[in-house]
């Protein structure tokens, strides 16, 4: 995650992956078998939102972010009603 941030040049963009980045380093380790689906869509946006970074596609980037965002967000919720 760490060289997603590093790659992306727009200030705006940068700051939003912080905010994933953080929410990310923050999260519950221990998982659940009701998240598995959740976990997996977040892997996957985590890749789409690399090549996306990698491509300079600042506005594609920034909505798979928010999407990214709101996928860890479900998944921490979700994770303190079941543990």
């Amino acid at each position: 995650m760490t060289s997603l941030l590093n790659s992306a040049s727009d200030r705006a963009l940068k700051k939003k992956l912080e905010k994933v980045y953080d929410i990310l380093s923050t999260s519950q380790v221990k998982t659940h078998p009701n998240v598995l689906q959740l976990e997996s869509q977040i892997l996957s946006s985590i890749s789409d939102l690399r090549i996306s970074c990698q491509t300079n596609e600042t506005e594609i980037a920034t909505t798979q972010a928010d999407s990214l965002l709101h996928l860890v967000e479900e998944r921490n919720r979700q994770l303190k009603i079941l543990n």
